[in-house]
């Protein structure tokens, strides 16, 4: 049977170890569920496939379970079915070499070892697929001249540390078992099944139950890299949109999309877009992310004012990433301006007509606190004792500007022969914008010019 193999598990264990040997306690079943990751990598790897029956099934339980694994591929099973090779590496898998034919490669020339090798590579690349220069030979079959003869043929050999013997009549739960009972914390856990063998149904089947039980031993998953260990997962990280009230402190959360086993981590600054340093306390540090940890919460004070305001922003800026990917390199954070707009009032005031002409009355327009934002206030005259002929009547807009309190609405008084008392007329508030009318109108009085 293709999926038999020579060494025995101790052999490969021994020699494929690259981690301390275990010097812990084993954890009390009634403790937490371990965080993800935090136990180490499991790379779940699949010989002799493709095949058109099993795989695409096996290929679906990976996808729903947003779990990777590389696959070593026969040759001729590939020029065989090499729409579901291909579909393999759309599936975002490693896709690698497991020889042509299947044959014991200690059996073999070295001109034959590196023929088989690089047929399958061109019938891998035929069928759209590039793949990496991981082989596994046949059956575990391999010795130092072996090893030689594919190192010069440019691929590297890959064995494995766990071996259920799925290749055997054995179910799905035995399978399952054998492969969560090698597992090992903190060492290297490359795990050998078929999808290309006559058991690989049950195989198969069995990964559901290997993927929730490691997940729950706290475990992670991860596809071989070019070295032929397992490849911590790069997560890719985001930054949540995120609104503050004025004077609350704003929560910047930043997500993972995945756990990793090795700790993480980026740099974070904060910089004005907006709001100035008078609107929040500014922040620089790198935040780290623990073992199985996707979730950080960066605090940013914010504080309060009396100034009513268009809402302010200040940027967050991720840089420097170790061990992961950033996904969304900066974000603005949005300050909610809560005061209320202020009120806006017009002051009375006393002129003296003038003996002759015109003299100016400058009417103040008078917010009661200062604004952030610029007021517009529409401001007219109406008639009182004093009619058309003693001021120019008027319609116009004044601005106060941002941080300033005042304006002014100028009228004109006219200068007439007649001899009379003090005269008066109004001038109102009509509308206003980014503030509120306060006060009645205010009365112009004109008294009259002194006696020659």
């Amino acid at each position: 049977m293709w999926g038999a193999r020579l060494w025995g598990p101790a052999v490969l264990v021994a020699a494929l170890s690259t981690g301390p040997s275990p010097s812990y306690a084993v954890a009390s079943s009634a403790a937490a569920t371990p965080a993800r990751c935090s136990a180490g990598l499991v790379a779940l790897t699949f010989d002799d496939g493709p095949s058109s029956n099993v795989t695409p099934r096996l290929l679906d339980i990976l996808e729903e379970r947003r779990v990777p694994a590389t696959f070593f591929m026969v040759g001729e099973r590939v020029a065989s079915a090499p729409a579901t090779a291909r579909k393999v590496a759309q599936g975002g898998h490693v896709v690698a070499n497991h020889s042509w034919h299947h044959t014991l490669m200690t059996t073999q020339t070295d001109s034959q070892i590196r023929d088989t090798l690089l047929a399958t590579d061109r019938a891998l690349r035929r069928a759209g697929v590039v793949p990496g220069k991981l082989m596994r030979p046949p059956y575990g079959g391999i010795n130092a001249r072996v090893t030689a003869a594919i190192t010069r043929a440019g691929f590297v050999p890959v064995l494995w540390d766990v071996d259920p013997e799925d290749w055997e009549d054995r179910s799905a739960t035995a399978i399952a078992n054998a492969v969560i009972a090698g597992l090992r914390p903190h060492r290297s856990n490359i795990v050998l099944q078929h999808d290309g063998v006559t058991n690989s149904p049950s195989s198969v089947s069995a990964v559901p139950s290997i993927i929730q039980r490691a997940h729950r031993l706290g475990y992670c998953f991860a596809v071989l890299g070019a070295d032929g260990r397992p490849t911590p997962p790069v997560p890719r990280l985001t930054i949540a949109s995120t609104t503050v009230r004025e004077g609350d402190v704003a929560r910047v959360r930043l997500r993972l999309d995945q756990p990793t086993s090795r700790p993480v981590s980026v740099r974070l600054d904060t910089r004005a877009a907006g709001a100035g340093a008078a609107d929040f306390t500014g922040r620089s540090l790198r935040v780290r992310f623990p073992i199985g940890t996707t979730t950080r919460t960066v605090l940013v004070r914010t504080h309060q004012d009396s100034l009513d305001e268009r809402n302010e922003a200040f940027s967050v800026r991720l840089s420097a990433p170790v061990g992961l990917r950033v996904g969304t390199s900066s974000r603005r954070v949005v300050i909610v301006d809560d005061d209320a707009p202020p009120g806006v009032r017009v002051r009375n005031l006393v002129v003296t007509e003038p003996a002759t002409g015109t003299t100016p009355a400058d009417v103040v327009v008078e917010l009661g606190r200062p604004s952030g934002r610029r007021v517009v206030a529409t401001l007219r005259t109406r008639p009182g004792t004093a009619r058309a002929g003693d001021f120019t009547p008027r319609v116009a807009s004044v601005v106060v500007p941002a941080g300033t309190v005042r304006a002014v609405f100028r009228v004109e008084v006219l200068a007439d022969l007649l001899d009379e008392p003090e005269e008066t007329f109004t001038v109102e508030i009509t509308s206003a914008v980014n503030a509120r009318v306060v006060a009645t109108p205010a009365t112009v009085t004109i008294r009259p010019p002194p006696t020659p």
